[in-house]
């Protein structure tokens, strides 16, 4: 008589298997929940313009979304500086050691001013109105 015919045995072995991953599962949808996720804020800067901001609560660490676009420095336990360095998008997260996560959505693109004042000076009389554009019409 046979113990464990092919069925049985893919069903225990299925049944292991789903005794292992199950608490790595949970344990993962756990982790991505948080208490807190603090605030979310957003910026427009300047391609090559910087600038600092202070939080009330002190910086643990700060991950980039991606660093070809934006690099963040922790100045201070309660400050951070940023330099844009190339035009797109990106997000910073920083955790606080209070366990909070604060998001900055970073939008970098052309300092559209800059051109607008430099074309009134070169075409004086005229009225010239320069807006960045996000994408590239050439894509």
């Amino acid at each position: 008589m046979k113990m464990f015919n092919k069925t049985s045995a893919w069903l225990s072995l299925f049944t292991f298997a789903w005794m292992l991953l199950v608490p790595n599962f949970l344990y993962a949808a756990k982790a991505l929940v948080s208490k807190d996720v603090g605030k979310v804020s957003s910026i427009e800067i300047s391609l090559g313009k910087s600038r600092l901001y202070k939080y009330a609560k002190p910086i643990t660490r700060i991950s980039v979304g991606d660093a070809a676009i934006a690099d963040v420095m922790v100045v201070s336990q309660n400050q951070i500086y940023l330099l844009s360095k190339k035009v797109g998008s990106t997000n910073v997260f920083l955790w606080h050691a209070n366990g909070n996560l604060s998001t900055l959505d970073v939008a970098v693109g052309v300092d559209a001013g800059a051109l607008q004042t430099l074309l009134a000076k070169l075409i004086p009389g005229e009225k010239i109105f320069v807006h960045p554009q996000r994408e590239s019409p050439w894509s």
